[in-house]
């Protein structure tokens, strides 16, 4: 995680309580309530097949959006302009902010939550206000926080060479993360040991077959020549491997990530 577990995930508290907002079935009604920011309560018995349930229901998103009811887009549409994540992401999210918060909470953090959105002002919607008065808000628990941060949270500190690649459309972990953790690097004093690419894919796990092998020569020449890269000279070399590996190439050399505070609001912390 670039940002660590401390700013990586809270977004994902925003979805939590943005998509409740909306779809008040994450609990139902009829369910015991609890602090959503814990993700699930650790006795709770929801399976990964019924939240997807709940979620079409609310937001059709087994449908392609020409199908979806007019109630149904307009939350959609709210989610993707509110938490700037694309519609495909938005059941993976609310998969990880619920069972994968669930485990943060009561297997890594004494069952206190490290996720909070106290402060956070949320923008985009048909009427901000509205939506800011009425989503539920939670303080991150200052304990819960320190050990999440402590356990995830990168240093900066590398002793060897590092070359990273992210596409800038991933819908996973966001491009803007990149900008986080260069900042955390360099003040960290290892700025010189770090070099990001960027290509203009919209994946996560898998790019394209000729923009691994790139990297890795790049990479083992500046470790074995000290012949340190630049995302010029990588994106110039990598067409040489489409021959060998089939077309994917897409380097995007002077691309420069935004703050991440641009993507995914700030908020208090503790």
């Amino acid at each position: 995680m670039l940002a660590g577990g401390s700013r990586s995930y809270d977004f994902r508290t925003d979805l939590r309580v943005v998509y409740q907002h909306l779809c008040h079935n994450h609990p139902l009604p009829s369910e015991a309530q609890y602090p959503l920011n814990i993700g699930l309560p650790a006795s709770a018995k929801l399976t990964g097949a019924e939240l997807t349930a709940r979620v079409n229901d609310c937001l059709g998103l087994d449908k392609p959006a020409a199908q979806r009811t007019p109630e149904q887009q307009r939350k959609v549409k709210t989610i993707v302009d509110v938490i700037r994540i694309p519609a495909s992401s938005i059941q993976s999210h609310l998969n990880w902010g619920t069972f994968h918060y669930r485990d943060v909470v009561h297997l890594r953090t004494g069952d206190a939550s490290p996720f909070g959105n106290t402060g956070a002002r949320y923008t985009g919607s048909p009427d901000d206000a509205a939506l800011n008065a009425a989503v539920l808000r939670y303080q991150a628990d200052p304990q819960a926080l320190a050990r999440f941060a402590q356990d995830t949270d990168p240093t900066g500190r590398i002793d060897v060479p590092v070359l990273t690649t992210k596409g800038v459309d991933d819908p996973t972990a966001f491009v803007e993360l990149d900008a986080f953790f260069k900042g955390t690097v360099e003040r960290a004093g290892s700025g010189a040991r770090l070099v990001q690419t960027f290509t203009q894919h919209n994946t996560h796990s898998y790019l394209s077959d000729p923009t691994y092998p790139t990297l890795m020569t790049a990479l083992l020449r500046w470790v074995d020549e000290g012949v340190k890269p630049t995302p010029e000279g990588i994106a110039q070399q990598c067409p040489a491997n489409e021959a060998r590996f089939g077309k994917g190439c897409a380097f995007l050399p002077a691309y420069v990530p935004k703050p991440l505070n641009s993507r995914v609001v700030d908020r208090d912390r503790p």
